[in-house]
């Protein structure tokens, strides 16, 4: 409900003098892939002794980045970068 709505922000409320470049929004499809592929790759990982969750950072650093550049090049609004990553962690 929260991320439909932070979506409809970005696409229709969005700033008139600069119109949206969806060209750009590979990076974000980019930045879903590599999270997907990080996701499969930590299940195949044997877990270290007393670690109980896989680490955050690499979905952040890697895919948020993707997802943040994307969206800053397409011209929507770059806070919406983690919303379409976070489903991969």
């Amino acid at each position: 409900d929260d991320a439909l709505g932070l979506v409809i922000i970005a696409v229709f409320y969005n700033d008139p003098d600069h119109s949206p470049e969806p060209a750009w929004l590979w990076l974000v499809a980019l930045g879903m892939f590599l999270s997907w592929c990080l996701r499969k790759w930590n299940y195949r990982l044997p877990r270290l002794a007393g670690q109980k969750r896989q680490s955050w950072v690499p979905y952040v650093v890697l895919g948020g980045t993707l997802s943040w550049f994307g969206l800053l090049k397409a011209k929507l609004h770059p806070a919406l970068a983690l919303v379409p990553i976070v489903p991969f962690m």
